[in-house]
Formats: structure tokens, C-alpha cells, sequence
């Protein structure tokens, strides 16, 4: 009987909690192949292009660059570049090490000589594709002040979360206030600190106080404050903004994550994280929303201390025990590969008619598989590779005397669980003793704030 209601619940918290390749490049001696991905017309997708281009100024490497997706089929090192056209260029060189799609930056080198539209050949591997480029007239450059200058940016808005080594995304922005008093075309940048920068480029229209968005380019290196000054032309002021540690869990508010269930992209559930807070045993804990096909509803109760993450949840229910026992447990931390951990004893009685109450006593162990590798994951026709990602694998003890533990693994089956710095949860395993019940959950899409 304790085998069977075991099973039961360990199943039913598996879908509550809840790659293809995996590699390691110690050198960039390998030459990496791959795809640069384009159009039916071989425009490069995307075609990004990012800041403002005049005749007759030189580029500015933090402001002026190309983005470029390669669809990489073997890790090692890389060069994608351009051919030089109206007298400049843009190339990018590293080493990928992770297959699937990864998006490149080529940094822009030189000064264009003239007005007009440049068209770029950019090339890597035996592939190529193409991207335009507007270059405007010269003398069309915009002068103004920066709020709050020379001091601190007034007002700057800050937006998205900044984590050691956890690359910058499309959310991490800085917004800050111009007065214009020239229009025409700008480059607004930071100083390179930490590893990252800000940028900002376009054409003011008008004169007057103006928004400006600052996106973020780079890699966190250390936690702690760091300031950056901003500069537009003579004009400079500062913001800072706080570096944290390395988060496999983010529980920041309105973050979001969706996954697909077996391969079928109509069966999915969603997960949200909400503003309130949850306390209880003197902690403080963030609520996840979790929508598993029927609306939203309570998705579970969440923190961290230190380089452990935990979840604070009703073990009673979970174990199917007469009576609830609210707790708390590990269930992942940012440690070694090999370390191993079991959660505390969660004990009670349980009923199973027509017998009496019976007691139970049950803990879970962990086991850290794998420390940051790269994951890809394909759902639909997307691959998406994920760095850095620690393996966690969970099984389940039972006591079966007093201080004797069981390992029932073979009785109920395992899970392991996936996930990526500064990304979540991105893949879940349960291997079932009976292997048609055996499931994956993948991750579709995701927003960290």
C-alpha cells in the first residue's frame, strides 16, 4: 500500500515542479561550422542594425555594430565578417560552443566617406548573406544635454536583471532624458564597465526634452555597484546599477516561463511569478502562478539564501497524509557536480480504507549530475542552446525504521531536472518504473525580468 500512494504523489509533484547535445570546447583550434540564417532573398534574419551612421564620422564600436543568427552544426572558434564598403566594415571573431542558434555581434570599424545606402556581404563558413546600411549626409548631427549632468542621470530608469556571467538580453535597458537643442542624428554611449556597456542611437526630430533607451551589451563579470558614464557629445552623467550573483532559479516579478509536454506543442502549462510575497518560517518567499491548462492557480512558494534554493510547500498533501505538514526543502543548489543533499524527514499517517491510519516517513535526495553545460533544446523547429546549466537529479527515500532510509527509486521512478543561469527550470525528465509512463517537459519560451 505505501508503495502505491509513494507513486501517487511523487508523480503528481513531479508535474507541479517541474538535450539533445551536450559538449565541452576547451580550445578555439577548432574551426566551427555552421550557416549564417537567411531569407528567400538572402537577407540576413535578423537584419539588425544598431546606431546612427554619417558621412565623414567614425565609427564608434560600443554604438555601431550588426547582429547576425548562425545556426552552428559543429563547436570551435569562428570569424563572420563583411567586405568593406563606402569606407567601412564589420567583423566578429570567438569561439562557439554551443550548437544550435546563437546570435552574433560584428562590431563596425572605420568612417564612412559618403551619403547613402550601403550594401554589406557578410560571410561565415561557406554561407553568406546580406544587410543595408543608411548612411546619412554630413553635418546632420545632434547636440543637446543629458539630464542631471555632469552628475547623476535625472531621472534614469533601470530595466532587467544583471547577474554575474549571465549574458545582457533585450530586457536589460537604462532609460535616461535628453534635451535636445540641434536635431539630427545621435550616438549615446557608456564607458565599458564590468564587462558590459550601454548604447543608444537614432534621429531626433525634434527639439526639447527627449526619452532615450540605452540597450545593454555583454557579459557581467563581478557582483557589486558599478557606475557607468554616459556620454552625448560634450555632456556626460552616471547611473549605476547593481550586479547580483549567478540565480538557476530567478523569481523576479512577472518573469515567465512556458513548456511543452512529450513534443506536443498544444499541450503545454505556463508559470508565472507574481508581485505578493508569501512569509513563513521566518523567511520570505516569492509565489509562482502556474496555468496547467485550466487557468491560474497556485504554482508554489520560492527563495534563496546563499547558493541554496528552496521551496516551501505542503508535504502533507503531497504525501497524501491525513493531516497537512507545511515545510520547507532544498532543491537546488549552486554547488559542485557529485554533491549530494536529502531534504528533512517529512513525516505523518495516511489512510488508506478500509486500513487504519498507517505512519510514513519520506525524503528527498539529490544529486548534482552535471555542472555548466550546454543544453540544446528543440521544440517545434527552434533549437535553442543554453549555457551554463547545472543536471539535478531527484529520487525519494522512505524510512523504513527508525533512522533506516530506503532508497525506493525502483518502486517510483526519478526525475531529473535541468536549468539554466539566469534562465529557470528548462527541461524536466521522469523515468518511470514502468517506461510508457515515462515524460519530458521542455521549455518553449521565456521572459526573466
Amino acid at each position: 500500500m505505501k508503495k502505491l500512494v509513494f507513486y501517487v504523489f511523487a508523480l503528481s509533484f513531479l508535474m507541479l515542479t517541474g538535450c539533445k547535445k551536450e559538449l565541452s570546447l576547451e580550445s578555439g583550434n577548432i574551426q566551427s561550422e555552421g550557416s549564417l540564417q537567411s531569407d528567400v532573398t538572402g537577407d540576413c534574419l535578423p537584419k539588425t542594425v544598431n546606431g546612427a551612421y554619417s558621412a565623414g564620422s567614425a565609427l564608434v564600436a560600443i554604438a555601431n555594430y550588426i547582429m547576425v543568427d548562425v545556426n552552428v552544426t559543429s563547436a570551435g572558434s569562428y570569424l563572420i565578417y563583411t567586405d568593406t564598403v563606402n569606407g567601412y566594415y564589420f567583423k566578429a571573431t570567438g569561439v562557439f560552443t554551443a550548437l544550435g542558434t546563437n546570435t552574433v555581434k560584428l562590431i563596425g570599424n572605420g568612417t564612412p566617406f559618403a551619403a547613402g545606402t550601403d550594401n554589406f556581404v557578410v560571410n561565415y563558413d561557406s554561407t553568406v548573406c546580406d544587410i543595408a546600411i543608411t548612411v546619412l549626409p554630413a553635418g546632420n548631427t545632434a547636440t543637446g544635454t543629458l539630464g542631471g549632468g555632469p552628475g547623476a542621470c535625472t531621472p534614469s530608469t533601470i530595466n532587467g536583471v544583471y547577474m554575474v556571467g549571465n549574458p545582457l538580453t533585450t530586457h536589460n535597458t537604462v532609460a535616461i532624458q535628453v534635451t535636445v537643442t540641434t536635431i539630427g542624428i545621435y550616438n549615446i554611449t557608456t564607458n565599458t564597465v564590468n564587462g558590459f556597456s550601454f548604447s543608444g542611437s537614432g534621429n531626433f526630430s525634434a527639439t526639447g526634452l527627449q526619452t532615450v533607451i540605452l540597450n545593454g551589451t555583454g557579459t557581467p563579470a563581478a557582483t557589486g555597484s558599478t557606475t557607468f558614464t554616459v556620454t552625448f557629445g560634450t555632456s556626460t552623467c552616471t547611473f549605476a546599477i547593481t550586479v547580483v550573483p549567478v540565480d538557476y532559479y530567478p523569481r523576479t516579478t512577472n518573469s515567465n516561463w512556458s513548456y511543452e509536454y512529450d513534443d506536443n506543442p498544444i499541450d503545454s502549462f505556463y508559470r508565472k511569478v507574481i508581485s505578493p510575497t508569501h512569509s513563513a518560517l521566518g523567511n520570505v518567499y516569492n509565489i509562482f502562478m502556474a496555468d496547467y491548462g485550466g487557468g491560474l492557480d497556485s504554482g508554489g512558494y520560492y527563495r534563496k539564501s546563499g547558493t541554496d534554493y528552496f521551496e516551501y510547500f505542503d508535504a502533507g498533501a503531497f504525501a497524501q497524509f491525513d493531516n497537512p505538514l507545511w515545510a520547507e526543502y532544498i532543491f537546488v543548489k549552486d554547488a559542485a557536480a557529485s554533491t549530494n543533499w536529502k531534504s528533512p524527514a517529512f513525516s505523518g499517517t495516511y489512510t488508506f480504507p478500509p486500513n487504519p491510519p498507517q505512519p510514513l516517513s519520506i525524503r528527498f535526495s539529490y544529486t548534482i549530475i552535471q555542472k555548466d553545460v550546454s543544453v540544446s533544446i528543440t521544440t517545434g523547429t527552434t533549437t535553442v542552446s543554453y549555457p551554463n546549466t547545472i543536471v539535478v537529479e531527484e529520487k525519494y527515500d522512505q524510512e523504513t525504521s527508525p533512522g533506516n532510509w530506503t532508497d525506493v527509486t525502483s518502486a517510483v521512478g526519478y526525475g531529473k531536472s535541468y536549468y539554466a543561469r539566469g534562465v529557470g527550470l528548462i527541461k524536466y525528465e521522469w523515468f518511470d518504473p514502468v517506461p510508457t509512463n515515462n515524460y519530458q517537459l521542455e521549455l518553449r519560451r521565456y521572459q526573466v525580468f
